[in-house]
């Protein structure tokens, strides 16, 4: 949704590199503005919860839905980072 109001804010005859970076840029500073501005006048127990919630921390340790992904990706890298694979020249 934001990227599309960033898209049709930064039309004028077509869209350009440059206006497109500006809006993109401007449009995140108010939306950044707003979510502040929402965060200091909620309750402090919602406030708590919403920073949690975007800073997309998990509940538990370690329980997070990307955990296993990570966990996977580290194993199958784990064998290239053994003390005889060829690293970058020195």
């Amino acid at each position: 949704m934001t990227g599309h109001a960033i898209y049709v804010l930064a039309w004028k005859r077509g869209v350009h590199g440059y206006r497109l970076v500006l809006v993109g840029i401007g449009v995140s500073a108010v939306v950044t503005a707003v979510n502040g501005y929402l965060l200091t006048k909620s309750d402090i127990v919602d406030a708590a919860r919403a920073v949690v919630w975007m800073t997309g921390i998990p509940r538990r340790p370690g329980l997070g839905p990307g955990v296993a992904a990570a966990r996977a990706v580290r194993r199958a890298g784990a064998p290239s980072s053994s003390p005889n694979s060829r690293g970058p020249a020195a």
